[in-house]
């Protein structure tokens, strides 16, 4: 998991309180509500401490069932039995992103595609807007990450250091 790494305990705890206090900045979804996180690999930020202070706020947590190359995720409800959700915020892991919101993940695009497919749905619903966050060292932040047609913005991105509220620009 990414807290392995030396200070990743800590850098955890506090991209927890970062996030906590920018609930209310963000539009974060009211408990109750579906929120899909993950599980660290390799260098990515831990969310745990985040996860579990969600769920004692009342929100139900799912993460990423197994995806077929090309396909979107599907999220699973952890401890109902593995109910399929649909996330209305979805913490996103990444490698690295840039100030107007463009995230470099793992390099299979199903994030890219999850949001697109999650956005879509909603706006045909007008359930309301998906909330995109990315979760993420403050290290990761670049300059600038060429972008692509298909890349889907975050909305945010939380670091153990600050709220980045993303930008608009192309």
């Amino acid at each position: 998991m990414g807290a392995m790494r030396a200070g990743g305990d800590e850098a955890a705890r506090k991209l927890k309180a970062n996030f906590t206090a920018a609930m209310e900045k963000m539009n974060f979804p009211k408990p109750g509500a579906a929120v899909a996180g993950y599980q660290a690999m390799g260098s990515e930020i831990d969310p745990e401490p985040l996860l579990s202070r969600l769920r004692e706020l009342g929100y139900v947590l799912g993460l990423p069932a197994a995806a077929e190359p090309g396909c979107a995720l599907k999220f699973r409800a952890p401890g109902r039995g593995l109910t399929p959700l649909t996330p209305r915020a979805v913490l996103c892991p990444l490698l690295a992103f840039d100030e107007r919101g463009v995230r470099l993940g793992q390099g299979g695009g199903h994030y890219d595609r999850t949001l697109m497919a999650l956005r879509k749905a909603g706006a045909l619903r007008k359930a309301g807007a998906l909330l995109a966050v990315g979760l993420a060292f403050d290290v990761q932040r670049m300059a600038e990450i060429p972008r692509e047609d298909h890349d889907q913005r975050l909305d945010w991105v939380i670091t153990e250091k600050t709220a980045y509220r993303c930008g608009t620009q192309s």
